[in-house]
Formats: structure tokens, sequence, C-alpha cells
């Protein structure tokens, strides 16, 4: 297998956006929206040691980020301070023959400050998760959160060089601050998938149950996902 090695420290405004940046939302008005503008600055760290990029059997991959800069939302008076943080981690681990361990941490943190006290942020500023490529076994994007961090087990048996299947097990903590709203769960997703070598790129299935706010686990309410990732 190659060795996919990668150091890099950047400045920029979050992950692979230029030095400076201005945002708005595309939304206005009632239902928490607002329209807001934001200019952030910041700096991230990418750190490679993968043994192979489409289906490692060993090594750590590492990107984090962090920024900060000002946000100014239309019909309010002065700016906010606002500040964002992430992390993104993966770690595989040969266990026998062609059994492998993943572990994975993705987390996320945004807050904003007006006048020296915690301001809420409106629904179209929160980010969005759930899904394939974050908590599996929820609709994609189903969930809202100023901050959330989700740990990953999977138990990966590799078939060929692009190929495995494997069960896994995806725990979250999430916390939604608006204006209007505080609250925050423990949702958390397992069940089986796997990835299938198609010639030109890997095919991403899975089958997942999600929990959340503590109602029962429901069998016919599983999530099938699906992915593709091109090999070039």
């Amino acid at each position: 297998m190659t060795n996919a090695s990668d150091d890099r420290i950047q400045q920029d405004s979050g992950y692979e956006m230029p030095d400076e940046i201005v945002t708005a939302s595309l939304f206005t008005g009632a239902g928490g929206y607002q329209d807001y503008g934001s200019r952030l600055y910041g700096v991230e760290y990418l750190y490679n040691r993968l043994d192979y990029r489409l289906n490692p059997g060993r090594g750590l991959q590492l990107a984090t980020f962090a920024s900060a800069g000002k946000r100014q939302v239309r019909g309010e008076g002065g700016s906010r301070t606002s500040v964002e943080a992430g992390l993104d981690v993966s770690w595989f681990h040969p266990l026998y023959r062609s059994w492998v361990m993943h572990l994975a941490n993705k987390s996320r943190f945004r807050q904003a400050w007006s006048q020296g006290e915690t301001a809420g942020i409106r629904e179209n500023g929160l980010y969005r998760f759930g899904g394939f490529g974050s908590l599996r076994g929820f609709d994609e994007n189903a969930l809202l959160a100023s901050s959330y961090t989700i740990f990953t087990l999977e138990a990966r048996y590799l078939l060929s060089r692009n190929s495995n299947v494997y069960a896994f097990f995806d725990w979250a903590w999430y916390r939604k601050q608006t204006p209007s709203q505080m609250l925050s769960d423990t949702p958390y997703g397992f069940g089986v998938g796997a990835h299938i070598d198609s010639g030109m790129g890997i095919f991403y299935l899975s089958y997942a149950l999600g929990h959340q706010f503590n109602q029962p686990i429901d069998p016919g309410s599983g999530r099938i996902h699906l992915g593709y990732v091109s090999k070039f």
C-alpha cells in the first residue's frame, strides 16, 4: 500500500476558504431566520499519516481549525464577536489479519457574544449534521446545533484493496442555543455497512438505527445511507 503523508498549517477562515470572507444568509425574517454577514479570520492544521487513503489499514488523519471575527445581523444595532472551531480525526489500527479498528471524532463549536454577554445563534447560523458522514441512523442534516461532537467506533474487515464490510456505533452530544431555545441531547446510531469497489470509484452503503430524546428504538425506522467516492 502507498503511504499518504501530508502536514500543513495555513491561515484561512475555515476549511478551504480564502484569508478573508464575507458570508450572507439567504433567509430573512421570521421563524428564527435572519440575514447576516460575517468576516472571520482563522488558521487550519492538517495532518495525514494513513497508509492508504481509500481503504486505510493503519494510520492517523487529523484536521483542525479555529477562526474569529465579527458578525453583523441585519436589523440589529452593532456587531457580535463570533468564534468557531472544529476537529476531524480518524485513527485506524490493525487487529488481526484483515480486521481493523477505526476510531473517529468530529466536533464543531460556534459561539457569539454581544456587549460581553453570550448571544444565541439564529437557525440559519447553526451547524447541520446527521446522516452519511456524521451521525448515521438519522436523515441527512436533520439535526441543528451550535456545538456538537460525534464519536465513532467501527470494526472493519478488509475484503480487498478498496473494499470492506463493517459494524459501527456513532455517539453524539450536541447543544442548540438560539434566541428562543436552549436544548441538548445525546443521540446515537448503530448498524452495519460496506465499501464496495466499482472500478471507477467506491460505493458506500450502510444500514443504521438511530435513537434520540429517550425515544425507544424502532427497527422500522432504520435509515439506508448511500455514498460514492471517485478514485480520481
